[in-house]
């Protein structure tokens, strides 16, 4: 009822919500990009988040904004604007390829874009 045990040979046994569950399969489980679970979920119910971190990233889970995947080059990045509780919100959209290489995440109130060279762009 409270949550689920994920796996993985390499990094062990973690606790996980249903939403950040749903994410982590959608985005191919241990097998996808996220990679397998590093940390149980996190939660902080004050602020009203959840948040699990992966090989490759982690899930942001609010009720506002759901479930949403972020590669940790991006979450440097949101984390450099003040996390959920700066000028960007909290991701509303998972951490997407622009098809030149780079990234691109959608924000309550705005987008980070990653080049492929690196380069931050926030709009």
């Amino acid at each position: 009822q409270r949550g689920t045990m994920v796996s993985s040979p390499t990094t062990g046994v973690y606790v996980t919500t249903p939403e950040v569950l749903a994410a982590w399969t959608a985005q191919g489980g241990n097998s996808g990009w996220l990679g397998a679970p590093l940390t149980p979920t996190i939660s902080n119910t004050a602020e009203g988040w959840t948040y699990q971190w992966f090989t490759n990233g982690l899930i942001m889970h609010t009720a506002a904004t759901g479930a949403q995947a972020m590669s940790r080059p991006m979450h440097s990045a949101w984390a450099a604007q003040g996390n959920g509780t700066g000028p960007l919100g909290y991701p509303t959209g998972a951490t997407t390829s622009d098809g030149s290489g780079g990234t691109t995440q959608t924000f309550q109130r705005g987008t980070i874009r990653i080049s492929a060279g690196g380069t931050v762009t926030i709009q």
